[in-house]
């Protein structure tokens, strides 16, 4: 009998080793793997139900295919932004949807890129969404190309937009580089400074030092891909002393927190990126052209796009304490500071109207044309 009961406790005993060990190793598996149910079931879908599930559904996304085409804008997947290898992203997304988008996902009506000869003076416009014309009809870049065409007799004017939603200088200069700098644009226009102001909040000091400044969003489309982070969800809000990205558990918190360190920096680091880009153009036989875009930072037009959070009258007081910054170094490095030349019409607090559009794509022709006199 006492050797049956020894034989019994052993059993459980080793029962309840293994429960605790199996229970220990899944944590530790879990921890390094999140997302992950266990192990087993790990390698289960990795060597057989993944393969399984491909060769039923005969997943042709790269097979069949025109190999002239742009895979970075092509990839079937939903609208939105593209991440690519050369200028972070592309893909034009406007609030119409209405737009003609070119090769390289920019909204364009023709592809300029592949012209060796032309008889046209090129000019190139970069900047955000406003830019681009997330609210207009006609973006600025096109109403300055009909404007110039409609002054100036036996010369005729291209304009090739390479704005795009939320970019900041240091996305506008990669789309410099890469896509205009071997068309030598004779004009080159930098309709720009909001989203650099809106980004900054969040970036490291170090970041604010050089002005690279970034969507913050595109943390949650790099990180997981490139740090197998599966199954995770970014945080923009999230303790910026703590890790980019966290679990679902956390989606409750609602306090948009700024990155307070060297928000001093943002103004002057954004004039010296300016500096830096106009250097390129000029070094490449272009005029730059820096226009500091109209903005009208208040609850009532900002809440509805992005700041719906317990702060935003905070955040809202702190982007229009530095973007008013901006516009001061602005004017003392003479720049154009749009909101010092005219009133604009906004549909929310950084996209303005058609009208406003046509407005600005007629200041911009001022200048241009006072060298066609």
């Amino acid at each position: 009998m006492y050797k049956k009961i020894l034989l019994f406790n052993l059993i459980i005993f080793l029962f309840f080793f293994l429960l605790i060990e199996l229970f220990l190793g899944n944590r530790d598996f879990r921890r390094k793997h999140p997302g992950q149910l266990s192990a087993a079931w790990y390698k289960i879908n990795k060597k057989i139900i993944y393969p399984v599930t491909l060769l039923l559904n005969k997943h042709q996304t790269f097979e069949d295919r025109d190999t002239d085409i742009n895979p970075w804008i092509s990839y079937p997947t939903s609208p939105g932004i593209r991440l690519h290898p050369f200028w972070d992203y592309s893909r034009v997304v406007t609030k119409h949807n209405l737009e003609k988008l070119d090769y390289f996902g920019f909204r364009n009506d023709t592809d300029l890129y592949f012209n060796s000869e032309r008889d046209y003076v090129l000019i190139v416009i970069t900047g955000g969404s406003e830019a681009a014309g997330y609210t207009h009809e006609k973006s600025i870049a096109q109403n300055l190309e009909i404007i110039l065409n409609s002054k100036v007799k036996n010369t005729k004017f291209r304009v090739l937009n390479l704005s795009m939603n939320s970019y900041t200088l240091p996305n506008e200069i990669n789309a410099y580089i890469h896509l205009a700098y071997a068309l030598q644009p004779e004009y080159v226009i930098t309709h720009s400074g909001s989203n650099d102001v809106s980004s900054s909040i969040q970036m490291p000091k170090n970041f604010k030092k050089l002005g690279l400044y970034y969507k913050k969003d595109v943390e949650k489309d790099w990180l997981p891909r490139f740090y197998d982070s599966t199954n995770m969800t970014y945080l923009p809000n999230k303790d910026p002393k703590k890790s980019l990205v966290d679990r679902n558990r956390f989606l409750a918190r609602k306090k948009f927190l700024i990155y307070e360190k060297g928000l001093d920096l943002v103004a002057p680091s954004y004039i010296k990126s300016v500096k830096k880009y106009k250097k390129i153009v000029e070094s490449n036989g272009g005029n730059f052209i820096v226009g500091i875009q109209p903005v009208k930072h208040s609850i009532e037009l900002e809440k509805p796009l992005w700041l719906i959070q317990e702060n935003n009258e905070e955040v809202i007081n702190v982007l229009k304490s530095i973007y008013s910054d901006l516009e001061q170094e602005a004017r003392e490095n003479k720049f154009l500071v749009f909101s010092d030349i005219d009133k604009f019409d906004f549909v929310d607090f950084v996209h303005t109207s058609d009208s406003s559009s046509l407005k600005i794509a007629q200041i911009y022709s001022k200048i241009i044309l006072g060298n066609f006199d």
